[in-house]
């Protein structure tokens, strides 16, 4: 552990919220996360944690499946659709299936029992660093944004021309727009708008992302000749031209 960067976890103490029974995993992992100077908060049933989230906001979620009084994959989907922090299932439960599913449900790693301490802080550390870029990018991204004849309104969800046009986006829409607007000129591969893109419903592929493209260009583009804003590179992915 001696080896694994500080800076990370040192500049901002990173709240990890630990939702475990077991007494022993339980102080494996707060002492494990405190050398780090973690903020651990731990709770042994989904109820409290929940209660907690009410009002607190985790950088990152640690999560067993077996639970007292419900699943951790049913608490990683509500935390997947409130809140945006990174989730980490912790489970003796090794099956490709049980993989799969937290995958579909938006969790971020998958880590099985016993666990290396190296690897979960890696995982940890990954996490915390790619939350912190997104609510970076969040807060100097403007609301709205025009392309072409369009003005596109994020809080909105829609674009508008000067006709008084108005046509709607779905959420992976505006959210692949937001991202590709956001640095003009920056090529994004599929794997990283998947990545980046997803809000905890049915994991993206990289044929949805492709789909999302078409749909965005249909709703942005001339219908004829070749798109203007949206540009492809073949076998490199997209990006935005103003």
């Amino acid at each position: 552990m001696n080896n694994i960067d500080q800076k990370t976890f040192d500049d901002v103490a990173a709240k990890i919220l630990v939702v475990e029974d077991d007494p022993t995993i339980q102080l494996a992992l707060k002492s494990v996360l405190k050398t780090q100077n973690c903020d651990v908060v731990i709770f042994d049933r989904v109820d409290q944690a929940w209660e907690w989230l009410l009002h607190n906001t985790p950088n990152v979620a640690i999560l067993d499946i077996n639970l007292p009084d419900d699943t951790g994959f049913n608490l990683a989907c509500k935390i997947r659709k409130s809140f945006e922090c990174g989730i980490l299932i912790l489970s003796t439960r090794s099956s490709t299936n049980d993989m799969l599913h937290a995958l579909e449900l938006g969790v971020d790693h998958y880590i099985t029992k016993p666990f290396l301490p190296r690897e979960l802080l890696l995982r940890i550390n990954n996490l915390i660093l790619r939350n912190r870029q997104l609510v970076s990018l969040k807060s100097t991204v403007i609301d709205e944004v025009q392309v072409g004849n369009w003005q596109v309104s994020f809080e909105k969800q829609h674009i508008e021309n000067q006709k008084d046009q108005v046509k709607g986006l779905t959420k992976l829409e505006a959210n692949v727009l937001l991202l590709l607007t956001s640095s003009p000129g920056k090529l994004f591969n599929r794997e990283t708008l998947v990545h980046k893109i997803h809000n905890g419903q049915k994991r993206p592929t990289n044929r949805t992302v492709d789909l999302l493209i078409m749909g965005l260009r249909r709703k942005l583009e001339e219908p004829k000749g070749n798109p203007k804003h949206i540009i492809t590179v073949a076998g490199g992915g997209y990006y935005f031209q103003e």
